[in-house]
C-alpha cells in the first residue's frame, strides 16, 4: 500500500476527536513490531525517526528497508523526519523517502533567523506535496506567547505548530490545557505534543477532545524495553537474538496502547481512499523544487 498522506490522517482524526500516534523507530525490530501494533489496530500510524539515532543506522540503507515495509503494511502509514536542523536535511529527508517533517532550526539560531529558514523549509516541504511541523521557543507570558505563535505561523506558512503546552506549575508532568485550547483556537492549526511520555492517559485523551491533533512517544517504549531487557538477561541462559526482539515487542506494545488512548484504532478503513497516497519524491523533482524557490526568493527582493 502506497503511503498515506499526513493531512488526510489529521483531517479525519482530528474531525473525530481522535490523534494520529508517532511512534520513534530505532531498528528493524522496533520498525516491524510498530507497524505489527498498528495493523492489529486497524490505525493509521506516524513512524519517526530522529536524526541523532542516524549513527546508529547507516540511513541510506535503512530507510528503503523502512519504505518497503510502510508500503507492505495494511494501514496508513507516514514516515516522518524529526527535529531537522537544516534546509540541507530537510531536501535529503524528502528525497530519502521521508513524507513528513518537522523543522526546528539550529539551537544558536535567532528568531528572525529561524523565521527565515523555516519559511524557507515549508516552501521545500510545500512545493513536495508535503506539510511542515515547526515550534516556537516558550515565553512564560501566556498572551505574549500565543502571538508569538500567531506571528510565526503567519510569517512561515507552517502547517503543524508544536506549542510547549507543559503545565510548568504542576510537579508531575502535564499538560496546560487552557493554553493548549488557546493556541487551538486563535491558529486553527494542527497541534503536536513532543516529549509527553510522562503525562496521564486521562490528560491526553483530555488534550486530544481540546484540539490535540499528534502525539509523539519515544520514553515510554524507550523505558519499557531497557527495564525488560535488564529482566530477560538477569535471568538463566538469555539469548541475544531473544533480547533483541524484546526490545521491538516493548516499542509495540507501547505503540498498541496508546493507539487505544489516542482513539485511532479502527479509523483505518474510513482514511483510506484512492486520493491518500504519496507520490515518491525523485531527485529530479527535488532540483526542480529547489530551483522554484530560488526563482520565488529572487522575485522578493
Amino acid at each position: 500500500m502506497p503511503l498515506t498522506s499526513l493531512k488526510k490522517c489529521l483531517d479525519y482524526l482530528s474531525a473525530n476527536e481522535a490523534a494520529l500516534g508517532c511512534f520513534n523507530i530505532v531498528n528493524y525490530e522496533t520498525l516491524s513490531s510498530v507497524l505489527k501494533a498498528a495493523e492489529h489496530k486497524n490505525s493509521p500510524v506516524c513512524l519517526t525517526i530522529h536524526p541523532p539515532h542516524f549513527k546508529y543506522n547507516d540511513i541510506g540503507t535503512f530507510m528503503p528497508a523502512v519504505r518497503e515495509a510502510a508500503e507492505s503494511c495494511r494501514v496508513p502509514v507516514v514516515l516522518h523526519l524529526d527535529n531537522v536542523e537544516d534546509i540541507e536535511m530537510v531536501v535529503s529527508g524528502i528525497k530519502g523517502g521521508f513524507t513528513s517533517l518537522m523543522y526546528i532550526g539550529k539551537k544558536d539560531m535567532g528568531l528572525e533567523q529561524k523565521v527565515k529558514s523555516t519559511r524557507l523549509a515549508a516552501d521545500i516541504a510545500h512545493y513536495s506535496g508535503f506539510m511542515l511541523e515547526s515550534d516556537v521557543p516558550y515565553h512564560p507570558d501566556r498572551d505574549v506567547y500565543i502571538e508569538k505563535i500567531i506571528d510565526f505561523l503567519h510569517k512561515t506558512g507552517v502547517d503543524i505548530i508544536s506549542p510547549n503546552i507543559m503545565d510548568k506549575n504542576r510537579e508531575e508532568p502535564d499538560i496546560d490545557f487552557g493554553l493548549l485550547s488557546a493556541v487551538k483556537e486563535k491558529t486553527g492549526k494542527y497541534i503536536s505534543l513532543h516529549g509527553g511520555s510522562g503525562i496521564s492517559d486521562d490528560s491526553i485523551k483530555k488534550a486530544i477532545k481540546k484540539g490535540l491533533d499528534k502525539m509523539h512517544i519515544y520514553g515510554k517504549a524507550a523505558n519499557l524495553a531497557l527495564e525488560e531487557a535488564r529482566a530477560y538477561l538477569q535471568g538463566k541462559n538469555p539469548d541475544l537474538i531473544e533480547a533483541i526482539n524484546g526490545i521491538g515487542f516493548s516499542f509495540g506494545a507501547v505503540a498498541e496502547k496508546n493507539i487505544d488512548i489516542y482513539g485511532s484504532a479502527g479509523t483505518s478503513d474510513d482514511i483510506l481512499d484512492n486520493k491518500t497516497a504519496v507520490d515518491r519524491i525523485d531527485p529530479e523533482r527535488i532540483a526542480e523544487v529547489i530551483t522554484k524557490i530560488v526563482q520565488k526568493n529572487l522575485k522578493n527582493h
